[in-house]
């Protein structure tokens, strides 16, 4: 019997809450559809862009002979074996022994040498080293330096180069920027004066040659043949005629006697006439 009780009791509260549950959807307002969207056109957008430049083309810079010869490095090693074989080089004559801007190859000295030496060579090559010592023709007034001996000194160079292995390209172009100062480095030497010595009491003077030849004789004539005429005498000139004989006068014929009548007065012999 309670079972049945519950069982009524359980059926009506279900009931009891459908109907409250139909009668909240009563209540509610219809919902209205959705206005529909309207059809809109798709607009298409451009990107704006500047136009792109194209990168400029990588120019590669060739390298000068400086950086190709090793830089201040190498060409300090190339110098130290230039003097080294230089200085003993008696084709050379590195200390200009017996001219009158001789060098004193002092420690101090050899190493401004060498330092110098570096300075140019970068400089004449690229390198951004500058060269401040002097002029090539101050540097090395009086120093009477001959080609034989540049020509020796280049080659002692180029001994270096060799032995520090550097290229025959950068070995030519080297030698060739040194060989533009050939003009500047080769000097003649100076002409001394000559100087008459005094000569001793009694000395002879000195002859010339010209002076012992013995004076040139006269043409005479060869046994033989004939003095040439003069030339000096007109060829048209005619003989000097014999000049006519004086008659007697009475004074002659009182003091000397009459010649005879058979005895003819004689002429003189006509003079010869001028050789032509």
């Amino acid at each position: 019997m309670n079972r049945i009780t519950s069982y009524v009791t359980s059926l009506a509260v279900t009931l009891s809450l459908a109907l409250a549950t139909i009668g909240c959807q009563d209540n509610k307002e219809p919902q209205k559809p959705a206005p529909s969207a309207k059809k809109t056109t798709p607009t298409v957008t451009v990107p704006t862009t500047k136009p792109v430049k194209p990168a400029p083309p990588v120019v590669v810079r060739p390298k000068t002979l400086f950086e190709r010869l090793g830089g201040t490095a190498a060409i300090s090693k190339v110098v130290d074996d230039f003097v080294a074989i230089a200085a003993p080089d008696p084709n050379v004559n590195f200390t200009r022994k017996g001219h009158p801007n001789e060098w004193d190859a002092t420690p101090e000295n050899v190493a401004k040498l060498k330092k110098g030496l570096v300075d140019f060579i970068g400089s004449a090559t690229g390198g951004t080293v500058a060269y401040s010592g002097r002029d090539m023709v101050t540097a090395h007034k009086g120093m009477e330096i001959t080609d034989a001996e540049f020509d020796a000194l280049a080659a002692d160079l180029k001994a270096a180069l060799d032995k520090n292995k550097i290229p025959a390209a950068e070995q030519t172009e080297l030698l060739t920027i040194v060989g533009t100062t050939r003009k500047a480095i080769v000097q003649p030497a100076a002409v001394k004066p000559a100087v008459d010595k005094p000569k001793p009491d009694g000395a002879k003077p000195d002859v010339k040659p010209e002076d012992s030849k013995p004076d040139a004789k006269p043409d005479e004539a060869k046994p033989g043949t004939e003095p040439k005429p003069d030339d000096t005498k007109a060829p048209d000139e005619k003989p000097a005629t014999p000049d006519a004989p004086k008659k007697p006068t009475p004074d002659d014929a009182a003091g000397k006697e009459a010649p005879d009548k058979d005895a003819g007065v004689k002429d003189p012999a006509p003079a010869e006439p001028a050789s032509k």
